[in-house]
């Protein structure tokens, strides 16, 4: 398509693939660093799309940001009954949270089912993330970086040392 493309993530840059786009740069962190990245290969003026509800990215001055949302999760009013009782009886290491959005609704969920924050870990993308979902939890492990894989490695991590393998 001829434009610059920056992807936070492997995936998000096989998806710009896919699409047709060829990325010039895949971050490792998160969605600040790829725009501090872009703007340092010079690049003002940039388009962000993203989520309805995403973490708004401060542009430096002289660049301009256009966030444009693609997307849109939408929230459940409560925990199903699986889910609640797989959280209730223990046996879940880990819950994975992938947006300070779901980790701040799957804390109220959890809440307004009466189940013990103390009893649960939670694996965060980003340390925004984890701070969203509050405090009390069992364990809160955060990706070393944000991506799926680091996501599975850390909850492998709290399995292990749960006692599972």
């Amino acid at each position: 398509f001829g434009l610059p493309v920056f992807c936070v993530g492997a995936r998000t840059a096989e998806s710009a693939r896919a699409a047709g786009f060829a990325p010039l740069l895949v971050g490792d962190s998160d969605g600040a660093a790829v725009v501090r990245q872009a703007v340092e290969l010079g690049c003002r003026d940039i388009l962000h799309p993203g989520g309805v509800d995403r973490i708004e990215l401060k542009a430096p001055d002289g660049v301009r940001l256009h966030p444009v949302a693609v997307y849109e999760s939408r929230a459940v009013d409560a925990l199903g009954a699986d889910a609640a009782a797989a959280l209730a009886d223990g046996g879940t290491t880990a819950t994975l949270l992938f947006s300070p959005r779901a980790a701040a609704l799957f804390a109220s969920l959890v809440d307004t089912a009466g189940i013990a924050r103390a009893g649960l870990g939670l694996v965060a993308l980003s340390a925004q993330v984890a701070a969203a979902a509050g405090p009390g939890w069992q364990t809160v492990e955060t990706a070393r970086k944000p991506a799926l894989p680091d996501m599975l490695a850390a909850a492998g991590a709290l399995w292990h040392r749960a006692g599972h393998g």
